[in-house]
């Protein structure tokens, strides 16, 4: 009887909080606070510039905080990330073009993903690592709203890049663009200089010491080359390996972790 009472119990407050989830969606359409960690005014800033970015961009841009992610799936942060994307229908257009940030404040777990074929084309591998650069070092120091600021204005530039064509894991620095200017010059440079030392190469490697004594002007009874020294090169092949978590069908890989 207790255990059904406490299944009962729990189910009860499974139910609760998605519909405090579903009621903070439905009067905060990209911003939703259900760990308390912001003030209203500080929320409504926040949901206004989402929306704007928005609508500006027509990729939606969000912002989850829950008490725990594991109430609402206890499987990992990504996956909960992933349902309530769905759930929620969230996302702009046909392809449900969007980014979300999810925090869990419980132990301080983080999401970032980005869903739809233009979120994939703007939200690139590397600018979300650069995104996360951004808002991290804020969260760290528990200072919410700052870092909310910064992961939206991130997002903005990312989303302004990708309208201009240029998303960011193709934008080339000014010096890449100066390395490859110079290029054609360095090679023909280098060709030249080949074709001058092969003309130069008059001399014939020696592998022995005898090589070394001019003929006849000594008598070698004893003919031997002792190795004293022993120079080794060795290159070390560091394997690399991508972090930001699994790959998901419809959106770009998990940048998740702890904040």
């Amino acid at each position: 009887m207790k255990k059904l009472c406490l299944c009962l119990l729990l189910c009860l407050c499974l139910c609760l909080s998605v519909t405090v989830l579903a009621a903070a969606e439905d009067t905060l359409e990209y911003v939703t606070d259900a760990a308390g960690i912001l003030t209203q005014e500080q929320t409504a800033d926040l949901n206004a510039t989402a929306a704007r970015i928005t609508e500006q961009y027509d990729c939606a841009v969000y912002i989850v905080v829950l008490p725990d992610y594991k109430t609402y799936n206890n499987e990992s942060v990504e996956r909960c990330t992933e349902e309530l994307y769905s759930y929620f229908d969230l996302g702009r257009g046909e392809g449900r073009d969007g980014l979300i940030l999810l925090l869990s404040m419980a132990e301080r777990d983080y999401d970032l993903w980005g869903h739809g074929p233009f979120g994939k084309y703007a939200f690139t591998e590397y600018g979300l690592d650069g995104l996360e650069d951004r808002f991290l070092p804020y969260f760290r120091n528990n200072d919410w709203y700052a870092g909310f600021r910064a992961y939206l204005s991130g997002a903005e530039s990312l989303l302004s890049q990708a309208a201009q064509g240029e998303p960011a894991a193709y934008r080339m620095s000014v010096g890449t663009k100066a390395a490859i200017a110079l290029t054609p010059g360095c090679l023909i440079g280098f060709l030249v200089c080949g074709i001058f030392k092969g003309q130069m190469k008059t001399a014939k490697e020696k592998d022995t010491a005898e090589d070394y004594v001019v003929s006849g002007s000594a008598r070698l009874h004893i003919r031997e080359d002792q190795f004293i020294n022993r120079t080794r090169t060795v290159h070390v092949i560091e394997s690399s390996s991508s972090g930001g978590g699994r790959p998901s069908g419809g959106g770009t890989s998990h940048h998740s972790g702890k904040f």
